[in-house]
Order: structure tokens, then sequence, then C-alpha cells
């Protein structure tokens, strides 16, 4: 059987560090990336008494930066004990969810208003989809807030099952956020607003967003 030597602990103790680095780089990264967009996009609409500003408004607010952050609460960076880490990562959910619901109300309602048809790009199909989703992970995440209550009621073996599930349904619901977004780009409204070199910092800030996310919530990445 081989002891580590001093030299192997230097080693080990390089590398964890070198992880870490990366891991917290990458935080930053997907953050930086989610709240700029956010930012931009907010400036952009300018939100008045207007209805129409305040859906690419609450969107980005809620599924960039909002929701962005509640996924990466459960990364290694973040040393709080894991029941605060459950509420925290709720908490967001649950106000994503509002804000993708208030956006989408917006857009729905100034629609009505203008004679306008529901639905009839892949932007408002997939964006519909996305909101039910997000919405429906979130009400759906409340059970897990009392895990010894839910052990009694469905057992423990359910109790395995049911937050794989949500973490397949979490993992599917922030793939179509992006893909939302993406989309979104290519929106009238943002073609009018953004030009040139300019627009495609938006696409490629998201991937690079979503990039990060993956690489932090990857067990098999060390995050």
């Amino acid at each position: 059987r081989r002891f580590m030597t001093s030299s192997d602990e230097v080693h080990v103790t390089h590398h964890r560090s070198r992880i870490e680095s990366t891991s917290f780089t990458m935080s930053n990264v997907a953050l930086g990336c989610g709240f700029a967009i956010t930012a931009y996009l907010t400036y952009l609409a300018s939100p008045s008494t207007e209805l129409f500003p305040w859906h690419p408004t609450l969107m980005a607010i809620g599924l960039m930066s909002v929701m962005t952050y509640g996924v990466l609460v459960f990364s290694s960076d973040d040393k709080r004990p894991y029941k605060d880490k459950v509420w925290t990562h709720f908490l967001c959910n649950a106000i994503a969810a509002a804000l993708t619901a208030g956006g989408f109300l917006a857009i729905y309602i100034n629609k009505d208003l203008r004679g306008k048809n529901h639905f009839t790009s892949y932007h408002g199909q997939v964006g519909l989809a996305t909101t039910v989703l997000v919405v429906s992970q979130a009400l759906a995440s409340s059970v897990l807030l009392y895990p010894d209550w839910l052990v009694k009621k469905i057992g423990g073996k359910n109790v395995k099952s049911f937050k794989k599930l949500h973490r397949l349904g979490g993992t599917f619901t922030y793939s179509l956020v992006i893909f939302e977004m993406i989309l979104s780009y290519y929106t009238n409204w943002m073609n009018r607003n953004v030009t040139g070199a300019l627009w495609h910092v938006f696409p490629l800030a998201t991937v690079a967003m979503a990039a990060a996310v993956v690489y932090k919530v990857s067990p098999r990445l060390g995050a």
C-alpha cells in the first residue's frame, strides 16, 4: 500500500485549488452574462405605463437572472447548509415563476388589446410551454421544503424518485428557457432595437451562460 508523500499532498491541494478557482470563475461567467443581458434588455424596453415593455423586462429578470442564480445555489461554491440552499432555490424558483407569469400576461393582454392572434410564432409557442413548465416546477418543488413530512406521506424511496424527477424536469425547463431566449433575439422588437455586431453578443452571451451553468451543476466536472 502506497502512502501519500508531501509532494503528493501538494499536488492534490494544487489540483483542488485549481478546480475551485475554475468553478468560481464559471459562477461569475453565468451570473455576469445573465445580469448583463437582463440589464440591457430592461434598458431597451424602458418599462412604463404601456404593457409590452414589461414582457421582455419581466422575462429577462425572472429567467436570465433569478432562475440562473437559483440553479447555481447548489454548486460547491455555496457553503451554506443544504436546508438553506433548498429554501433559497425554492424562493428563486417562486420569484422567477411569478415574474415569468407576469411577463406572459403582459404580452397576452397587450395582443388582446391590439386584436392580434396569439402563439403564431415559434417564440410565442415555446414561450407558452416555458411559462407552464417554470410555474409547474416552482409549485411542485414546494413539497420538497418539508422532507420529513414527505417521507411519512409517500416513503423514502418515492421521495428520492420525486427529487430525481424534479432535477430532470428542472434541467429540461432550463434548457427550454435558453432556447426561448435565443428565439427572442430574432423577434421584430429585438431586431429593431439591436443591430450589427451588438446583436451577436446576445446569443453568444446566452450560450456562454448556459455552458457555465452546465459546468457548475454537472457532478462529472467536479462542480
